[in-house]
């Protein structure tokens, strides 16, 4: 009786632990969620239309072609739809995965639920992994979406069940690891949005660290190691990158490492190593979890006294109240740190100053691909930071119960929305800051214009002005931070991706090659889409004078000059920002709908 009890003791522990009370709890909760539903659909729509632009663009010539040309299309339209279906879920997923699992903990403080949960006897690791394991059973039902279709598109020949396989695991794998690191974070943030982010910057910086450190061992010849050192651990550093993995999957089928040590066994295979690699990084950010909730929760019990302010003086205190009384919203926001702990502070500029430092060192100033670079990480981290930073800002006040005290004050909607919008700009200067401080550098040292120096900035910018306007907009109008985030982002998929992608397919198959209709669908496609114009903008002007460019630009069909393309520049730039002010527009008319007052 005895023995047997100690040997099932470990499997009652680990039942207890992934299907205990937190993950009914959370999984019951969620299924009377619209918000649940909607991601589902989304998802399932955005599927949907993938598949059938892929289609779209084999089906004109599907019907010219013999019988044995016709299976070879099916056989390409198979292995396109593959290649989209694996990189659209691997993308959304690392992009989801934190976002779902970044409010957990937040959300527990702010409805000030935290103490009742640990007064359960439930152990940490319980609350933890139910947490994250209903959070994960999402992102697992949005994996498995595909895999019928997959396994079916195998009759078509070119994909083995291996591959397939491959794609599933890794990205589960991502979406667990993602989650792990939205969890972790969500206990030291007190808002979903940057917890959100540093989770999304801190899982690019593990997939993308290892092939930096490579290309700067094999360019510097760091640590006294040849080449051949180097390229014999590669194929265990590529398992570091999943992307980089997905790539040689996607490419070439299932790459071998081919270690000697390693040949004959499972863990030959590159994907299996990468799959083991996020497994063991999960584990590790669980176990932080963990330890850190547990820390949180003795802070919470104990209580912590507020800390005193001894540089604080009379003169700014009479400041303080001024501003108060003027716009308290925008005093009250601007005051809340984007990054409140100076550790996490620290890491992000060391990390900033240090890769900053390594383009610096390894790309001549007067090339483009050092603007180029600098221009699109700055495009990527200033988008993705103002999609979902202000879609808490009203979910936050209504889960903490301040929203509805805020109403009773004679502040008007407008006033509320225009102040945190405000607020919000204030908060990304310092990316703002480092982007022009970089431009401005290189047009004193010549290698760039000013011209297209304004250019660059303006357009990197932009897009951050519309999705701070759209997140007010859906955390006005979704209760649900987690949704409203989840909508932002896919409406910068849908601006940026999928719309040019839609466009072109419709359009450009229906009217003639090189006619006026395909030419202005061409120049629209182009002007209107950020990514685009950015690649324009930098990867011309090379660089004439200081004022301006006699080198032409392409914009769809059109070449045009410099100024024509300042035009255009600032045409797109124009119609963002017109659409952010629209936003804004739309929240202050319906305020008083989603948010009714009292009084």
């Amino acid at each position: 009786m005895i023995p047997g009890h100690r040997l099932t003791g470990p499997l009652r522990w680990f039942r207890g632990v992934l299907f205990g009370a937190v993950l009914q709890r959370e999984l019951r909760s969620s299924g009377r969620r619209r918000s649940t539903y909607i991601v589902r659909g989304g998802y399932v729509a955005l599927f949907a239309l993938g598949v059938l632009m892929v289609l779209a663009s084999f089906i004109r010539d599907y019907d010219l072609v013999s019988m044995t040309e016709r299976s070879q299309v099916l056989t390409m339209i198979a292995e396109e739809i593959v290649l989209f279906l694996t990189w659209f879920q691997f993308l959304l997923i690392s992009a989801i995965a934190p976002a779902l699992t970044s409010s957990t903990i937040c959300e527990e403080r702010r409805a000030r639920t935290l103490l009742t949960l640990v007064s359960t006897p439930l152990s940490a690791t319980q609350i933890i992994v139910g947490k994250l394991s209903a959070r994960l059973y999402q992102i697992i039902v949005l994996v498995l979406v595909s895999v019928p279709l997959l396994l079916v598109l195998r009759i078509f020949g070119g994909i083995p069940t291996e591959t397939i396989i491959a794609f599933t695991v890794l990205t589960l794998g991502v979406g667990l690891l993602g989650g792990s690191l939205g969890l972790l974070f969500s206990m030291w943030h007190t808002k979903a949005a940057p917890a959100a982010i540093f989770a999304l910057i801190s899982l690019a910086l593990l997939f993308f660290t290892p092939p930096i450190l490579y290309a700067a061992l094999r360019r510097f010849d760091y640590f006294g190691l040849s080449g051949a050192a180097i390229d014999f651990f590669a194929p265990i550093g590529m398992a570091t990158c999943p992307p980089l993995v997905l790539m040689h999957v996607t490419e070439g089928g299932i790459t071998h490492t081919g270690l000697p040590l390693l040949t004959g066994t499972v863990f030959d295979k590159i994907w299996v190593d990468s799959l083991i690699y996020l497994l063991v990084i999960s584990m590790v950010m669980i176990l932080l979890a963990v330890r850190t909730f547990r820390s949180i929760v003795l802070d919470e019990t104990i209580g912590k006294p507020p800390a005193e302010n001894a540089t604080t003086t009379r003169r700014s205190r009479k400041d303080s109240i001024k501003k108060l009384r003027n716009r308290p919203i925008l005093w009250r926001e601007a005051k809340l740190p984007f990054i409140g702990n100076r550790f996490y502070l620290a890491i992000l500029c060391i990390v900033g100053g240090a890769g900053l430092v390594l383009a610096y060192t390894s790309t001549d100033f007067d090339d483009p691909t050092l603007h180029i670079l600098i221009s699109f990480v700055a495009l990527i981290v200033l988008t993705l930071i103002a999609a979902v930073q202000t879609t808490s800002d009203i979910g936050a006040e209504r889960e903490a119960g301040s929203w509805d005290v805020l109403l009773t004050t004679p502040i008007s909607g407008g006033q509320i929305i225009l102040q945190k919008y405000i607020a919000a700009l204030r908060r990304i200067w310092p990316f703002v800051a480092l982007l022009t401080a970089h431009f401005v550098l290189a047009m004193v040292l010549g290698s760039i214009s000013i011209l297209n120096a304004i250019e660059i900035i303006v357009l990197v910018i932009s897009p951050s002005l519309l999705y701070l306007a759209t997140g007010l907009m859906f955390s006005l109008v979704v209760r649900r931070t987690i949704l409203a985030s989840i909508l932002n982002v896919s409406l910068v998929s849908l601006w940026w991706v999928i719309l040019p992608i839609l466009t072109a397919i419709m359009f450009l198959d229906m009217v003639g090659t090189n006619s006026a209709a395909d030419n202005m669908v061409q120049f629209s496609i182009h002007i209107f889409n950020p990514l685009m114009m950015l690649a324009t903008a930098v990867g011309y002007d090379q660089f004439y004078s200081p004022f301006g460019s006699t080198r032409n630009y392409d914009v769809g069909n059109q070449t045009v000059g410099s100024n024509t393309f300042a035009l255009y520049v600032f045409l797109h730039v124009g119609i963002q920002i017109l659409m952010a002010i629209a936003a804004l527009r739309i929240s202050m008319v319906y305020f008083n709908r989603f948010a009714p007052r009292t009084s």
